[in-house]
């Protein structure tokens, strides 16, 4: 049962983190192509979640692994430049 339960958990961090990749890809590339910023912090909030799967699989890996505990940081400057962001959202559509 403990496996199970295990695996599970393994399974859920792959496919969120699959997932939040494909997605900041696909609205990169759109901002890429046509120029439009205004879903600007959208990929960058989405990158700081990517972040937090990716540092909770580090730690989870090794505790006295120091890159996960980085991961965590850039994910909260991250989510700070998604604030500034939105608190500034007339300086994107200019």
């Amino acid at each position: 049962m403990k496996w199970n339960y295990a695996f599970r958990e393994v399974v859920i961090i792959r496919v969120s983190r699959r997932s939040l990749q494909l997605t900041i890809i696909v609205l990169s590339g759109y901002q890429l192509l046509t120029g439009d910023l205004r879903f600007m912090p959208l990929p960058i909030l989405l990158l700081g979640l990517l972040f937090i799967v990716m540092g909770i699989n580090e730690v989870r890996k090794d505790k006295l692994n120091i890159w996960g505990y980085v991961s965590f940081i850039t994910a909260a400057f991250l989510f700070f430049v998604t604030l500034q962001l939105l608190l500034n959202v007339n300086t994107l559509n200019k």
